[in-house]
């Protein structure tokens, strides 16, 4: 479900549902962990509570919240809700042509925006938007038993990098090398 997109979304939806809509969508039994929002880029502390309290899974496509200036980056609660135990799975909404389908650079724009929204170097690590982009990508589609990780029984597509790129080196943290570079 496309969800608190912009600030005009989030406003117009506020004022048809006379409340947070996630609040009304609650209210409605609609969220719960078989339910995903897509961006959810202006949520109110509430609704964040929501999001973490129900099991709420969000699609985060910071690339596309950047193209269009939503603000989502600096404002979004995505690298919170992470934090807080919520299931955030990174995608591309290659449809509006923020990056096509490279995951890599949305990896890399939700953790240099966490960062610098909240301060904080340490506030999303290379670990984490790895996760986002395999397990909880998995979990926020219904997959997580099928795909997300590599495991026997596991269909999955894979990339191989070779360790002879200069940007890949030294080779010190292989997941921090393969997001930053």
């Amino acid at each position: 479900m496309h969800h608190a997109y912009s600030p005009a979304d989030t406003a117009a939806d506020r004022a048809r549902y006379g409340r947070d809509p996630l609040i009304h969508l609650t209210e409605l039994g609609i969220l719960d962990d078989h339910t995903t929002l897509a961006h959810a880029n202006h949520l109110t502390d509430a609704e964040a509570d929501l999001v973490v309290g129900t099991g709420v899974n969000l699609a985060w496509a910071p690339a596309a919240s950047m193209l269009w200036g939503h603000g989502g980056t600096l404002h979004g609660r995505h690298a919170e809700i992470w934090r807080r135990g919520g299931n955030i799975g990174l995608g591309s909404d290659s449809a509006n042509w923020s990056n096509d389908f490279d995951l890599f650079k949305q990896a890399m724009l939700a953790l240099l925006t966490a960062r610098d929204a909240h301060q904080d170097r340490t506030y999303l690590v290379a670990d984490d938007v790895l996760r986002m982009a395999t397990r909880g990508g998995a979990r926020a589609v219904g997959m997580e038993g099928q795909v997300g990780s590599i495991e026997v029984g596991r269909k999955a597509d894979l990339v191989l990098h070779t360790l002879d790129r200069p940007e890949l080196r030294p080779v010190t943290d292989m997941v921090r090398n393969l997001v930053h570079a």
